[in-house]
């Protein structure tokens, strides 16, 4: 594993942490298809 993909694993967690730890709900959709492709746990 290089340190590219070390540092994009870390980033991807963090950013993780951040969207569940908010009280918004997160969501993202795919355009393509309508369909929610993430929806946070807070739900």
């Amino acid at each position: 594993m290089s340190d590219d993909d070390t540092e994009m694993g870390l980033d991807t967690a963090v950013y993780k942490t951040l969207l569940e730890s908010t009280q918004a709900i997160p969501w993202k959709i795919d355009w393509e298809t309508l369909r929610f492709a993430y929806i946070g746990p807070q739900i």
